[in-house]
């Protein structure tokens, strides 16, 4: 049991996790904002979302 324990800690600090996402690339955008239009907390998340990507 020990053995799959410590096999198991090796392969998951050996990985590389990366959690980032690129949304933009070479200044154009990779994706899209999708949102549910009948609540209004949406499109101004949506809003506030895009006016920071355009920032970038």
């Amino acid at each position: 049991m020990k053995k799959i324990f410590y096999l198991l800690t090796i392969l998951l600090l050996s990985t590389n996790l990366n959690a980032q996402i690129s949304v933009i690339e070479k200044g154009k955008p990779k994706g899209r904002i999708i949102i549910n239009q009948s609540e209004p907390i949406n499109q101004e998340a949506s809003n506030l979302l895009n006016h920071f990507l355009k920032e970038i």
